[in-house]
């Protein structure tokens, strides 16, 4: 009789083994692209929130997290007007597995270009493929997705300001304290 109870709680003893930490969100820099002609400089965030395996999920070489929530942050800064404004949050599209990431091509008078890009498949080699989407995006908030980017001249493309430095410092301790905040 000891035994029979024993092996029915064998299951709901592995499951509760089998288990992942709350919720992680992980916010980074990935870019800071200033524009030679004006005021405007751009910052792209990546967003990740990843639940980290526990128990047997980990065993044995640390598991694989669960990715819940991917995202890319794209603002501009108009260091004239000491303004900054979000004008794009963008999520994998259709066929993006994993490694999803913007790139801050540069920028045409006062339109910024930007290709977000993921793989099609989490496992490396011939068969994965990259795949890309292009937009354009203004200051005002516009964006729109274009077939492809246009010709960058190999111009300077400077460094950030002052007030920029200050908002981007803002931006990352906005994440950084975003991440903390229990969900």
């Amino acid at each position: 009789m000891l035994g029979a109870r024993c092996f029915g709680l064998l299951p709901v003893m592995l499951l509760a083994a089998c288990s992942y930490a709350p919720p992680e969100r992980i916010n980074r820099l990935a870019s800071v692209l200033p524009d030679s002609s004006s005021d405007y400089v751009a910052i792209a965030v990546t967003i990740k929130v990843l639940q980290l395996p526990r128990g047997l999920l980990a065993f044995p070489d640390g598991g694989k997290p669960r990715v819940t929530e991917d995202a890319v942050e794209l603002t501009i800064c108009d260091e004239r007007r000491h303004l900054v404004r979000r004008v794009g949050l963008w999520r994998p599209f259709a066929g993006v597995q994993t490694a999803f990431s913007a790139l801050l091509a540069g920028w045409r008078a006062d339109t910024l270009f930007v290709t977000l890009s993921g793989y099609d498949r989490e496992l490396t080699g011939p068969d994965q493929r990259l795949l890309r989407r292009f937009y354009a995006a203004t200051p005002t908030g516009d964006t729109m997705r274009i077939a492809s980017l246009p010709p960058f001249g190999s111009g300077h493309r400077g460094q950030p300001r002052a007030f920029c430095t200050a908002a981007i410092d803002s931006i990352d301790t906005h994440h950084r304290l975003a991440s903390t905040r229990p969900r």
